[in-house]
């Protein structure tokens, strides 16, 4: 379990995040096809309510331009011009990537020390475009991790704002299976 995930819940409790490898062979996982639906909770309807994807996630940052230039040069994410109107008056700026598949509200506000890590989700070929990228534009600053069933880079932006780029095809990232970098 990831450290920041223990926070979260009561010791001995089912890691909740990580996929559920009795139900699915480990070669699927491998693989990046993780689609084990959640077990149903006690009480819940037949057809349940369901979340499509996240809309934003908010950033604090002490410096908005700087944090923007950050952004822009290291996750490739930029300002949203349908957005822009809220940045005024204290309100977020806005930043998303190119297909507008991740938002991201930045707040000036004062430092403040983060818990939440933002992970985000590539494949094998992403994974190493991405780990060359990040080598390069923040030297010295990430760190790799092999979780066994996935691999993380960790970094952290100006802010100290701590993020994570995940793959679960870690058999193509490692050359044991075809279509990796």
């Amino acid at each position: 379990m990831h450290p920041d995930k223990a926070l979260l819940q009561p010791p001995g409790a089912p890691d909740v995040y990580a996929p559920d490898l009795t139900t699915q062979p480990r070669k699927a996982v491998h693989e990046g096809t993780i689609s084990t639906p959640f077990p149903k909770p006690a009480g819940a309807t037949a057809k349940p309510l369901e979340l499509p994807a996240f809309d934003h996630v908010h950033v604090y940052v002490t410096d908005r331009v700087t944090a923007e230039t950050w952004y822009r040069d290291v996750l490739h994410l930029y300002r949203s011009q349908e957005l822009e109107f809220w940045s005024s008056d204290g309100g977020p700026l806005m930043l998303r990537n190119s297909s507008g598949s991740i938002h991201i509200a930045l707040f000036e506000r004062p430092a403040q020390t983060c818990r939440s890590v933002i992970a985000f989700r590539v494949g094998a070929a992403g994974y190493e475009s991405w780990k060359t990228h990040l080598e390069s534009a923040l030297p010295g600053q990430v760190s790799e991790q092999d979780h066994e069933v996935s691999l993380s880079l960790y970094f952290r932006d100006p802010d100290g704002n701590p993020y994570e780029l995940t793959t679960y095809e870690v058999g193509r990232v490692n050359g044991k299976l075809p279509g990796g970098a």
